[in-house]
């Protein structure tokens, strides 16, 4: 006969759910709602058949019934030629029989064992048998010789699909018919795990690692992970590594958790693949190897894999391991975008935002920023509210601005949190709230994100909320000023020339407003133009002055316009000039400049 192997099983325990689809037919007399065909293999007495599938190279069934194990054991003992096989000779503490022997040209295993569950009210006995059918050349055991499990299987194999496997995943996803149960699935997965099954050894791990079905153990999960991947399956080599790196059920050992992702990176898992990309990144148990991490990346970003072309968009932005391609960068950014994964949605947003890669497309940048925002991204959740809230690409929305900002801040983003407080402070989108506003300005503020921080400061400075405290006001624009912010600089030299919050020192507010001038800043160019004028911190310099007016002035800034106009009047560091005078004067007092309107009069 040609060589044929079909493999039978039938579950030890059938859970009431699997019979709920053959609705009350499978709890009569008789055989299941199809009928049981013509078979070698006889179903005792008229048991209830459950299930029954026969083709080329597969029989399968399984049956309940209402005598007792006993004689069900009796029965396929005869039936195979009790005298080929080895038998339990007692029944343990569940009234369970297991035989396992050879008869011809098949071998087989018979369990059966008294039903749990709301199956004790049909049933007194499930039956399971496995058998398998083949030649006698490939037979590992003689006549008698009773069979042996494999505990160790083939490695470099797929591993074969275990039935009560299949029936505890349909349970966990619901699938196939299936009610979900997370606890029927852990059932299942225990049977076909404690028979040696690699699939269900990993899933029952995942099962303990998320508390699904079970009471939530990291250390159980890990122990179940291991059983898997000693076997060689990549998925829970895969799992192991994750262990080691962030300490689930056993001390992190970065080292050990590289080395099982390349095991499994080795069987060209994408995700192991990205997970040891990562750790040649990083640094993280293995040297730093930026052209290793770009060869895994580009792996398991060839099989899709969305957060490898997240990262290898990564690197093509940063030039690791390879020439800064922005172009490359965004089309690895955006398949990735395309499958769903948020964090680089939010990268092919800030692309097309910045430019990199691409000409600048404020509705698309929109577009990218309000699908991560949407799946929880906090930074694309604030930028997709600063376009609301200034209406880049979109009309000005301060409701959907406030509430991106708000989703930002209930993640603690500091941006998000800052333009909260400005929200608050302006009444835009919500009703104006100086505290409130306070209280998100001091969140964000406390993230050392100098904006904030300013805020902070004017609060106190200007006695918005809580009280004017120029000292405290003074120590938060400082703080501000040296992580960068020019309007803190500003301030902090506006403080030390006045000897507001701080002992008055002309050289020091001379020297800060000089800073914040530098960086830019209208207000910092503006009273370094006055100091120039008075020789205050410095000499009298009109040029200088002049200049630093104008650079502000140009800024739309309204003092720096009258400033401006009041050099042109007096001649200073530039030609007596009565037009241009006028011309600056009306500039600022368009913006409601009182001195400025008041020297349009004395023009008139």
């Amino acid at each position: 006969m040609n060589m044929k192997k079909i493999i039978i099983v039938f579950l030890i325990t059938i859970s009431l759910l699997i019979f709920a689809s053959c609705e009350n037919k499978l709890y009569t007399k008789g055989v299941e709602y199809k009928d049981y065909p013509d078979s070698d293999l006889p179903v005792y007495d008229d048991a209830v058949v459950f299930f029954y599938e026969e083709d080329r190279d597969e029989v399968e069934i399984a049956f309940g019934s209402e005598d007792d194990v006993d004689d069900i054991a009796d029965f396929y003992m005869d039936f195979f030629e009790d005298e080929n096989v080895a038998l339990q000779d007692e029944k343990d503490e569940k009234d369970e029989y297991e035989a396992e022997g050879k008869i011809e040209d098949f071998l087989f295993e018979i369990e059966v064992e008294e039903p749990r569950g709301d199956l004790e009210k049909y049933f007194k006995s499930i039956t399971t048998i496995k058998i398998e059918f083949v030649e006698d050349d490939d037979l590992s055991v003689t006549a008698g010789e009773q069979v042996q499990k494999n505990d160790s299987p083939d490695i470099t194999a797929e591993p074969e699909t275990n039935y009560l496997y299949e029936i505890g995943e349909d349970y966990f996803y619901g699938e196939n018919g299936y009610t979900q149960s997370y606890e029927n699935a852990v059932d299942y997965f225990t049977q076909a795990a404690n028979q040696g099954d690699m699939k269900a050894q990993n899933f029952l791990g995942y099962c303990y690692e998320m508390g699904y079905g079970v009471d939530q153990s990291y250390s159980i999960a890990f122990s179940w992970y291991t059983l898997s991947a000693n076997q060689g399956y990549k998925i829970a080599q895969n799992n192991i590594g994750l262990c080691y790196e962030y300490g689930r059920g056993v001390d992190i050992d970065l080292e050990k958790a590289a080395k099982w992702y390349e095991l499994s990176a080795l069987q060209d898992y994408a995700y192991a693949q990205h997970n040891l990309g990562s750790a040649y990144e990083n640094g993280s148990g293995v040297e730093q190897d930026y052209e290793k991490a770009f060869y895994w990346y580009t792996l398991s970003a060839e099989q899709e894999y969305d957060r490898a072309q997240n990262s290898l968009g990564y690197m093509y932005g940063n030039g690791y391991a390879t020439e800064k391609d922005y172009e490359k960068a965004l089309y690895w950014y955006q398949l990735s975008a395309e499958q769903g994964y948020s964090v680089a949605q939010y990268n092919t947003g800030l692309y097309y935002d910045l430019g990199k890669g691409t000409e600048i497309n404020l509705s698309k940048a929109l577009y990218w920023y309000e699908l991560a925002a949407e799946q929880g991204h906090s930074k694309a959740q604030a930028n997709a509210g600063e376009f609301y809230y200034f209406g880049y690409a979109t009309e000005v929305n301060y409701v959907k601005a406030y509430k991106y900002f708000n989703m930002s801040s209930s993640q603690d983003y500091a941006n998000g949190q800052y333009y909260m407080g400005l929200c608050n402070e302006r009444g835009n989108g919500t009703p104006r709230d100086y505290e409130l506003a306070f209280k998100w300005y001091m969140k964000s503020a406390e993230q050392d994100l100098f904006d904030a921080q300013e805020k902070v400061g004017d609060f106190y400075y200007y006695g918005y909320y809580p009280d004017q405290n120029y000292e405290t006001a003074f120590q938060w624009y400082m703080k501000a000023a040296e992580l960068g912010g020019k309007y803190a600089k500003y301030k902090v030299g506006y403080c030390y020339l006045y000897g507001q919050g701080v002992e008055k020192d002309e050289e020091q507010g001379f020297n800060w407003v000089s800073l914040a001038a530098e960086q830019g800043s209208r207000l910092g160019q503006n009273e370094l133009g006055v100091l120039y004028i008075r020789g205050i911190g410095t000499e009298i310099n009109y040029d200088v002055a002049f200049e630093m007016f104008t650079l502000s002035a140009q800024q739309d800034y309204d003092v720096a316009e009258y400033n401006l106009g009041v050099c042109y009047e007096n001649g200073y560091g530039v030609e007596i000039d009565v037009e241009m005078a006028k011309y600056w004067y009306e500039l600022a007092a368009a913006k409601g400049h009182e001195e400025a309107i008041e020297a349009l009069k004395e023009m008139s």
